[in-house]
């Protein structure tokens, strides 16, 4: 097997591609102690002379390590909906400030934090199986954090427990769309420029002696296998027509998948999207989540 065709199927698992065989129950991969210590730990406001304040927090990984974050919070008391962020490939827990900023003036509390790819950049290089395994791990180990993200949301006195939404862009989408079906407190996902393609596409162009063994892999992490499951879950699709990133027919898979209620819009942009489906975002979100008051006073409004 040649390096061209590992580094393919690598990215492919990256990306949570592919459509495979059944296994078992759903959840499984994705389990983890809820009963556990949160271990969140706040270091303080990081932003000042601004309404929208913004925590650098963190909590212990029911996987390994600690997961750092942005906690989003607006002024006022009393309880908020939450919004939980996961950014693409190669960004970081900062990406999303200015929206989760956006949504805070609308009264919505943010959590936007890091992936294990962005806390750990260069993991151990692997080959052939052996890496597909060390990137499927590295995707369970993500929706895992996600899972428990939602625990510390919940946590919050400032949070209303049962009014929480998600936003992922890029690979975050995929993941966002593999825990819509694992992850039923979220009640709107919105999955901007994420894609799919089925895992037969990368498996067949392998020996046929180690199809199996890919199939199985890919299969765990796959967000075609999850994205039917949302409902009741709410799903948003934002994709680009002009995205030159996810092709075209991967982003129509994806969409396509998910279980309803769901919402498609395609706009005249790349794969970053644009200004209208930044402002779409912010109506469907403050919709989903029953934000109706004024913005907050000092605070900018959105993109």
């Amino acid at each position: 097997m040649g390096r061209f065709f590992l580094g393919l199927l690598a990215a492919a698992l990256l990306a949570g591609c592919g459509a495979g065989a059944k296994h078992r129950s759903a959840l499984d991969p994705f389990a983890y102690d809820r009963g556990a210590p949160l271990g969140l730990r706040d270091r303080g406001v990081i932003n000042h002379g601004y309404p929208i304040k913004i925590h650098d927090v963190s909590f212990t990984s029911p996987k390994r390590g600690r997961v750092s974050g942005y906690l989003v919070t607006p002024p006022g008391p009393g309880r908020h909906p939450a919004i939980l962020y996961m950014h693409g490939s190669g960004g970081t827990r900062a990406d999303f400030i200015p929206l989760a900023s956006y949504m805070a003036a609308r009264g919505a509390v943010g959590l936007t934090i890091d992936s294990p790819l962005s806390r750990s950049p260069s993991p151990p290089a692997k080959t052939g199986i052996a890496a597909l395994n060390q990137d499927r791990d590295l995707n369970i180990q993500n929706i895992v954090e996600l899972r428990r993200a939602i625990d510390v949301l919940q946590s919050l006195r400032d949070v209303y427990p049962k009014r929480i939404a998600y936003l992922g862009y890029s690979d975050g989408a995929k993941a966002g769309a593999i825990l819509a079906g694992v992850e039923h407190r979220v009640q709107a996902f919105d999955l901007m420029s994420g894609g799919a393609v089925p895992v037969y596409v990368y498996a067949r162009q392998a020996p046929r002696s180690l199809r199996g063994r890919i199939t199985r892999a890919l299969d765990l992490v796959d967000p075609l296998r999850y994205v039917g499951r949302a409902a009741p879950s709410s799903l948003f699709f934002q994709d680009g027509l002009r995205d030159q990133t996810v092709p075209r027919y991967a982003l129509l898979n994806l969409s396509r998948a998910g279980s309803r209620p769901k919402r498609i819009r395609w706009y005249a942009a790349g794969h970053p999207l644009n200004k209208r489906a930044y402002h779409e975002q912010l109506v469907w979100l403050a919709a989903r989540l029953g934000l109706g008051g004024p913005v907050v006073p000092g605070a900018l409004r959105g993109p």
